[in-house]
């Protein structure tokens, strides 16, 4: 299923990632102000459904890391293009958030069943989990 909205949704704090998520580390900058470099997101797993946009997980096939798929924090993006018989379709891409004035990693346009299969899962959330506060030394001086 895909959805077709530019709104942005708010990301909820978790102390712990909720049941069926996984949290990822934010590695490279161009996610600003929703995630930045050094924060960690919650992803869904379970929650895959395009929605024009959104952040997820993407998952590319590489020989480069151990599990053979290379996962990159996306947002995306819907464009409506005229197909060489003219008909009209909704080609998909996925990119970083902020892409106005960088060269950076987009590709694209893809059919939403493509792109699909590549979601690891959508960003549902920050993970910061809970400090407690300060705590004396036994015997220390109050």
């Amino acid at each position: 299923m895909t959805t077709m909205t530019a709104e942005y949704r708010a990301l909820t704090l978790y102390s712990e990632p909720p049941a069926g998520c996984i949290v990822f580390p934010i590695t490279r900058e161009g996610f600003e102000p929703h995630l930045r470099l050094g924060e960690i997101a919650i992803v869904d797993k379970s929650d895959k459904d395009l929605v024009n946009g959104e952040l997820y997980v993407v998952g590319v096939r590489s020989p480069m890391v151990p599990d053979g798929v290379a996962k990159h924090l996306a947002q995306v993006w819907a464009r409506e293009y005229r197909g060489l018989d003219g008909e009209p379709f909704t080609g998909w891409w996925w990119g970083d958030l902020n892409r106005e004035g960088r060269l950076r990693l987009s590709e694209g346009p893809m059919l939403a069943e493509g792109l699909a299969r590549m979601i690891v899962g959508r960003v549902i959330g920050l993970y910061a989990p809970a400090v407690e506060g300060p705590k004396r030394l036994a015997g220390a001086a109050s």
